[in-house]
């Protein structure tokens, strides 16, 4: 399939100023683990990437841009504001607690940014909101400056032991959100990716979801495959080549009452591993011998 480009980023180093000083000039927001089928016991390392070629390189963790920072494993939710941050650039310590699936989520706190006319124009043209490009045309709108209130919702799958489990498939209730429909791990080039995207907890149609693999491309902002979700809000991502994946979507609408902005938008992007060969799952810990007794 055709690489599928975006837009010039004249405009997204104004917008990630807001959210990630000292960022040159990006806009997809990610979350990646240091191993993505770690030996356990373990801990795994947490990088947040804004960037323009995926994967690029991790920034240091922003505490005071996180809204949430959560995992659901096998045993349940686990809050991880308050884990370890460490390294430089600054990373999330994540230790895992069992065997299994965990997925680990972030969420940002809203943002705002402002965007000239053009670049707004072609900014909605290429994220195929539609919607939000006749509403400005039918309000005479078009020569005036986008004005944007934004937030980001992240996941990323571990299959702590190498055991993939039906984790990877859960929902977890964020604004906006990618499921999978079927467990990635098991999946190779070739294959498809079922998966739904959430918008308030309900099925969000027809919105356009792209996706791209590490190593697809050096071009900025470009992706290799584009595609628009059913009315059911589902599609199937294809499987383009091994290493770790990107799948993201937004959706925009009108905020009203808010000086600061006339739209808001929502993001979601989730990341996960396709490895050249699947881990064999790590046996389970033999169980300890009885002391004394019969």
């Amino acid at each position: 399939m055709r690489s599928v480009p975006r837009l010039s980023l004249a405009w997204t180093i104004v917008a990630l100023a807001a959210f990630w000083p000292g960022a040159t000039g990006a806009h997809d927001f990610f979350i990646i683990p240091s191993e993505s089928f770690p030996k356990f016991p373990a801990s795994v390392e947490i990088g947040m990437h804004v960037s323009e070629v995926f994967p690029g390189e991790p920034e240091s963790w922003r505490l005071d841009k996180t809204r949430e920072f959560f995992m659901l494993d096998d045993t349940g939710r686990a809050d991880l504001k308050k884990t370890d941050y460490r390294g430089s650039p600054m990373k999330a310590i994540v230790p895992l607690r069992g065997y299994g699936t965990a997925v680990i989520a972030t969420t940002t706190e809203p943002a705002y940014i402002e965007i000239p006319p053009q670049h707004f124009l072609e900014y909605l043209t290429t994220e195929g909101h539609d919607q939000i490009l006749k509403a400005r045309r039918q309000a005479g709108q078009e020569t005036q400056p986008g004005k944007e209130r934004y937030t980001r919702y992240v996941k990323t799958l571990v299959h702590a032991a190498a055991t993939p489990t039906a984790v990877a498939m859960a929902t977890l209730g964020l604004a906006i959100e990618i499921v999978p429909e079927a467990q990635p791990a098991g999946l190779k080039p070739g294959d498809s990716l079922p998966v739904k995207v959430m918008l308030g907890g309900k099925p969000y149609p027809n919105g356009q979801i792209c996706a791209t693999y590490a190593g697809h491309t050096d071009e900025e902002d470009t992706y290799a495959w584009c595609g628009r979700l059913d009315a059911g809000g589902k599609a199937a991502v294809p499987i383009q080549a091994v290493g770790w994946q990107l799948v993201r979507v937004s959706h925009m609408q009108a905020r009203k009452d808010d000086p600061k902005a006339d739209w808001e938008s929502w993001w979601a992007s989730l990341t996960f591993e396709i490895p050249k060969k699947l881990p064999k799952p790590q046996p389970p810990p033999k169980p300890e011998k009885s002391q004394g007794g019969r």
